[in-house]
């Protein structure tokens, strides 16, 4: 369990500090006087989820194994089938 734990928190740490979401951060921090209100708030949005997104995937290769994820994928994408069939229909009525 404290591996685990360990694992989670080098994961988080990782996908903060990934050089993808600096560059945003860095975008942000250097260029908020020259944004208007409507963009900085777009790209803080953007930086937010770039790091939801990079731990959420870090964060899942650690809790699940390999055929676990490529089991969880295809749940999802079944999912989303059902979801566009459900909406097709609705749209057809």
């Amino acid at each position: 369990m404290l591996s685990t734990a360990s694992a989670l928190l080098e994961a988080t740490q990782e996908a903060i500090i990934a050089d993808e979401q600096m560059l945003v951060a860095s975008f942000i921090t250097h260029k908020r006087n020259e944004l208007d209100q409507e963009e900085f708030a777009r790209a803080m949005f953007m930086y937010a989820t770039a790091i939801a997104s990079a731990v959420t995937d870090k964060v899942t290769k650690v809790l699940l194994t390999e055929t676990q994820f490529r089991e969880l994928i295809e749940t999802i994408d079944e999912m989303e089938q059902l979801k566009n069939l459900v909406l097709e229909e609705n749209n057809g009525k």
